[in-house]
C-alpha cells in the first residue's frame, strides 16, 4: 500500500513537471557531474558550506575535484546501465584491537567532501567507527570493469543535512530501520514482517523520521584509487593521495 502511494505521489509530481515543460528525472537515481545521489536532488547543497565537515573539499583542490568527478561519472554510468548494486560499496572497518570487518552499504550521496552513507550507531560497524573512525570503501562494477578504493576518516554529517538525505530513502528502508531500532532481539526474527506492518500503520501517511540511533557519515578521503579491471588490455591505475600539507597529488602506475 505504501509503495503504491509513493508511486502515485511521484507520478503526480512527474505530471506537474511535464505540464510545466520540465524534464522529471527518475526517483531512483539522479546525478550531476559533481554531486551524485541515489534519490531526487531537488535541494542539493554544496558540501563545503560553512558548518559542514571537511570544508576544504573538492571545490578548493582541483586534484581532489578531478577524483570526485570521476567517481560520480562511474556511479552515473552504473545507473545509466542499470547495473545491480551500482550504488553500493564494501565498507571496511576495524575495532580498537585492529580486528577487521567488512560489509556492503548503500551510498546515499557523493559530494565535494566524499561518499556519504547511513549507519546504525548500535550496529557492529557503528560501534567500530565510533571507536576507530578510520575506514575504507571499495566500489566494484563488473559491468564497467572498474573498481575504486577509498581510504580515509569518517565524520558525522550535521543533523539537518542528514534528515534531508534520510527523507530521500525508500519508505521500505526507512521502516526497516525502525524495526531494527526496536533492538537487536527483534530484527530479522519470525514476526519481523508483522512489526514492520505495525510501524507502517503507526506512521500511516506521515513522513518516516530518522531514528536517533541512525547517523549519516561522510568518508573524507585521504587516498582514492581508480583500478581498471581489464586483463587483456591493462590500463594504468590512477591514485590520488593527500599529502601531509593537505594538498592532493595524482600518480599513475602499471596494474601488472
Amino acid at each position: 500500500v505504501y509503495a503504491l502511494f509513493d508511486v502515485l505521489v511521484w507520478c503526480s509530481r512527474g505530471a506537474a513537471g511535464r505540464d510545466a515543460g520540465s524534464d522529471v528525472a527518475s526517483p531512483i537515481m539522479r546525478s550531476n557531474p559533481m554531486h551524485w545521489t541515489t534519490q531526487d536532488e531537488e535541494s542539493t547543497e554544496v558540501a563545503t558550506r560553512a558548518g559542514d565537515p571537511g570544508a576544504a573539499g573538492a571545490d578548493s583542490d582541483p586534484v581532489l575535484g578531478d577524483a570526485i568527478e570521476q567517481l560520480c561519472c562511474l556511479l552515473d554510468e552504473a545507473r545509466r546501465r542499470r547495473l545491480e548494486g551500482g550504488d553500493t560499496a564494501s565498507l571496511a572497518t576495524a575495532d580498537v584491537a585492529g580486528r577487521p570487518s567488512v560489509r556492503t552499504v548503500t551510498i546515499a550521496k557523493v559530494d565535494a567532501v566524499g561518499p556519504v552513507f547511513f549507519v546504525d550507531a548500535r550496529s557492529g560497524k557503528g560501534r567500530q567507527l565510533s571507536d576507530n573512525p578510520r575506514a575504507a570503501l571499495c566500489f566494484f562494477w563488473p559491468g564497467l570493469h572498474y573498481q575504486v578504493n577509498i581510504e580515509g576518516t569518517v565524520t558525522p554529517m550535521e543533523a539537518s543535512r542528514a534528515d534531508r538525505l534520510w527523507a530521500r530513502r525508500g519508505r521500505d528502508q526507512q521502516l526497516a530501520a525502525w524495526v531494527r531500532d526496536m533492538g537487536p532481539d527483534t530484527a530479522g526474527v519470525p514476526g519481523d514482517d508483522g512489526r514492520r506492518l505495525r510501524i507502517g500503520h503507526d506512521f500511516a501517511w506521515q513522513r518516516v523520521a530518522r531514528p536517533e540511533s541512525w547517523h549519516c557519515l561522510v568518508l573524507q578521503p585521504e587516498m582514492i584509487r581508480f583500478w581498471p579491471v581489464v586483463w587483456r588490455n591493462p590500463r594504468p591505475i590512477k591514485e590520488y593521495r593527500r599529502g601531509e600539507d593537505g594538498t592532493w597529488s595524482k600518480n599513475a602506475s602499471s596494474p601488472l
